[in-house]
């Protein structure tokens, strides 16, 4: 068993490359800003039993402007990928949860349900990335996609978009913690589970799924109140704006499935957060 990950310098790949290594899995990295993964060649990528992909335009900021450049990204690169591929391997890709909209705030969407209130490039290549995953499932190939909720967490590189990412950098750099929209929810996703459940996946030999992956589901409001109980910094409340994500996600099918178990909480992500920044040097992104 040997595992490729694609995209494995970033936020998410630094933290799981190291994961699976102490797990005891054989990995191997490619791939930064400047390389190209539709270059990778058959013969290379038959060496790996499974492929986790997180290359590709991460977030609706990256996929503004034309869509030429998202699309042959996150679709066209991803069809070649299968296509050079076979089904004795296992790619495990990411989407995204943030394609569900939302259209009723008071339950949780589960994986059967694409509902797009927010439409933008990134919402497009995202579900027709999940529409083409099941068109080569439903043709025998082995893919797992793995719909995120908002990654959160320590890492060698840390982004400091991501919503508690965000929060704990602002209180360690600027005293404050600015926040809009405190009523919206979103589901938060440790970087800790969801290397975990990769792992999984991998040593379950699981395949043929597309799983929701979410720590939990939180309020704007329920995580700056935990923040700001590690940090006692100023809260400042821009109010409400428009165009924000606002849902909830069922994470059941993954726990159930393969058994799993997600051990991550607000504290334990704020407290990992903080760590990170103020102990660990990590490149900040």
């Amino acid at each position: 068993m040997k595992v490729l990950i694609i995209g494995g310098e970033g936020y998410i790949g630094t933290y799981l490359h190291k994961h699976l290594i102490t797990q005891g899995l054989n990995v191997e990295v490619y791939g930064n800003r400047g390389l190209d993964y539709n270059n990778l060649g058959r013969e290379y990528l038959s060496r790996f039993s499974h492929i986790v992909l997180l290359a590709g335009h991460s977030s609706v900021q990256c996929c503004n402007g034309p869509l030429e450049s998202p699309w042959k990204n996150n679709v066209r690169n991803f069809k070649n990928l299968v296509d050079k591929t076979d089904n004795r391997q296992t790619i495990i890709y990411a989407s995204s949860a943030s394609v569900y909209g939302a259209k009723d705030v008071k339950r949780l969407y589960s994986e059967d349900e694409i509902s797009i209130d927010f439409v933008n490039n990134y919402d497009l290549t995202k579900v027709s990335l999940d529409l083409l995953a099941m068109k080569f499932m439903s043709e025998g190939r082995r893919l797992v996609g793995l719909r995120f909720g908002t990654v959160n967490g320590n890492s060698p590189i840390i982004r400091r978009d991501l919503m508690i990412n965000s929060m704990v950098y602002s209180a360690i750099t600027e005293g404050h913690i600015t926040i809009s929209n405190k009523h919206i929810k979103r589901p938060i996703l440790s970087v800790r589970d969801l290397s975990r459940a990769v792992e999984s996946i991998i040593k379950t030999n699981t395949h043929s799924h597309i799983f929701n992956l979410a720590s939990f589901n939180s309020t704007v409001e329920d995580i700056c109140k935990i923040v700001n109980e590690y940090t006692k910094v100023e809260i400042i409340d821009k109010g409400n704006t428009t165009g924000s994500y606002n849902f909830a996600i069922d994470n059941s099918k993954f726990r159930v499935l393969n058994n799993f178990a997600y051990e991550d909480n607000i504290h334990s992500v704020v407290e990992s957060v903080i760590d990170c920044y103020k102990n660990r040097n990590p490149k900040i992104v």
